[in-house]
């Protein structure tokens, strides 16, 4: 839950990954095995920063996202040596929804790995994204300033990406 110097309070959701068409995922397919959530965590985001009046002309609203991602979410900045980690599995044991392909798993997670790490190459003179990898829920937020202007209220576009696998455990 944020809140603003008014004492004004707006809650954003933080769903598990099961709901991928609330953090619409990419690279992913929305699971027919959930019911759906009608918003997304992008749209959330954007309401709470207007409703809280921290959208301003001043910047707050940037400030404040990044306190939501290394404060609430512990993430942390994602480096070019950070490759090795985003190729490992965070195998979940969800046995509502439907177990993946460690095939596709691995493809999944070595296209978000090409799609975050082109932004992060030193030879760019203006970096439009930033990535923050939240590792204890498995996901990577990447904010895209492309569009943003100085001295005026900006919307928030996030991309997410799931790093998690779904697996059964087999019991006997």
């Amino acid at each position: 839950m944020l809140t603003n110097s008014d004492l004004h309070s707006y809650a954003i959701p933080l769903f598990s990954n099961t709901y991928r068409d609330y953090w619409n995922f990419r690279l992913d397919s929305i699971s027919k095995d959930t019911k759906p959530i009608n918003t997304t965590f992008e749209k959330e985001l954007n309401i709470c920063l207007n409703a809280l009046k921290l959208n301003d002309t001043v910047g707050t609203a940037e400030k404040v996202v990044n306190e939501i991602f290394y404060s609430l979410l512990h993430c942390q900045d994602i480096s070019l040596s950070d490759s090795s980690n985003f190729q490992t599995i965070l195998v979940k044991f969800k046995n509502s929804l439907p177990q993946e392909d460690s095939d596709s798993c691995y493809k999944r997670l070595k296209r978000n790995w090409d799609i975050i790490s082109q932004d992060l190459y030193p030879n760019k003179t203006i970096l439009y994204k930033h990535s923050y990898w939240d590792k204890g829920n498995a996901r990577v937020y990447q904010l895209d300033f492309k569009n943003f202007k100085r001295k005026q209220k900006n919307y928030f576009k996030v991309n997410a990406f799931r790093q998690d696998y779904n697996w059964h455990m087999l019991t006997l």
